[in-house]
């Protein structure tokens, strides 16, 4: 735990998986919380959801009367997985793209 440079705000942290923090949220010991809100629609809101894009999710869980969140507008950074070869792996089995 650490103390904010702020009064009366303690930050904390890792907090965990979806399923941990969200009941958390719910109950409120967690006031704030950092998430992609795809996930946060998907495991939590709504597992049905469709939703494919940012705007979408967001636009979904404000339609959610359950969800008594602000939802903030997202960073333009984005979680996605790659994968990379050196040179030398990509010239051993020929790679152009994957």
């Amino acid at each position: 735990m650490t103390r904010s440079r702020r009064p009366g705000v303690l930050l904390r942290g890792p907090a965990g998986a979806c399923e941990v923090c969200y009941p958390q949220v719910r109950n409120g010991a967690i006031t704030v919380i950092p998430e992609y809100n795809g996930d946060l629609l998907g495991v939590s809101a709504d597992p049905s959801s469709t939703a494919a894009t940012t705007a979408r999710a967001d636009q979904a869980l404000r339609g959610l009367a359950a969800v008594q969140l602000e939802i903030l507008n997202p960073a333009a950074a984005q979680d996605k997985d790659s994968v990379a070869v050196t040179r030398a792996t990509a010239a051993r089995y020929h790679l152009t793209s994957m």
